[in-house]
């Protein structure tokens, strides 16, 4: 079970906007924000994050007190703990789990879950943690291939998936300590990750580059190894040819 305070509604516009809410209104937490559905359910870049009833959706509010460097590794964070609670719930071994960055979480090539995290006031130290897991359905009308756990042959309730996020999440947490373990986060996202070692493309807004992901820096950022030099990627759209073939030979 876990340990902060949960607080759920039936239906809300986003679980992140009630964590802006609550943190304007001097409620920092820590506390768990869970919604049966979502009616302005937002993704990463702004993009809408379907939100019908019968799959997760939360958001951790938290104080993060830590250097404003060290806290977008939250998101890798929150990454291992998505993997750990999918995995506990699939029933089949071969069903292959990927972490694809900067904050997806990925079944057969599908994409399953997702993060967003985001200052939530003036106050820097002050975060809204969001998740939305499959559960029994996933949106037809997107831009990528996605899945839910039901479609491997979970019976899991969308209450159970929640504690298990919340429970690992929480771990991971205490696990990350404020980004003084960091590297020990570090290697076990990159052992759970896709595409390392592979010839990638990173879109940002209409700039393309291409390189050899190489790894994680010291502070999360990706690193792609262009041919002469390491260049840090922070953001952007990433294609990976490796997903192409995992998504033909997989269901």
């Amino acid at each position: 079970m876990p340990a902060f305070p949960v607080r759920s509604h039936i239906s809300i516009d986003s679980t992140n906007e009630e964590a802006r809410r609550l943190a304007a209104d001097g409620d920092f937490g820590p506390l768990w924000i869970c919604s049966g559905e979502q009616t302005g359910g937002r993704g990463r870049l702004g993009r809408n994050w379907v939100s019908k009833p019968g799959n997760v959706y939360s958001t951790l509010l938290i104080r993060i007190d830590a250097a404003l460097t060290v806290v977008p590794q939250i998101g890798f964070v929150c990454a291992l703990a998505v993997y750990d609670a999918i995995h506990s719930c699939l029933p089949s071994e071969s069903a292959y789990i990927r972490l694809k960055w900067p904050n997806d979480c990925l079944v057969n090539g599908r994409k399953l879950a997702g993060i967003l995290a985001e200052k939530v006031r003036d106050d820097p130290s002050c975060f809204a943690v969001g998740c939305g897991i499959n559960v029994e359905h996933s949106p037809n009308e997107v831009r990528y291939p996605t899945a839910a756990l039901f479609d491997f042959g979970s019976k899991v309730s969308t209450d159970q998936v929640f504690e298990r996020y919340a429970t690992a999440m929480e771990r991971w947490f205490l696990m990350w300590d404020r980004g003084r373990n960091f590297e020990c986060v570090k290697a076990e996202w990159v052992s759970r990750s896709l595409g390392i070692g592979e010839t990638i493309t990173v879109t940002q807004d209409r700039r393309v580059q291409q390189g050899r992901f190489t790894g994680l820096a010291e502070d999360g950022a990706m690193l792609l190894d262009d041919g002469s030099s390491i260049v840090r990627i922070y953001s952007g759209d990433v294609q990976f040819p490796s997903l192409e073939v995992l998504r033909k030979f997989t269901v």
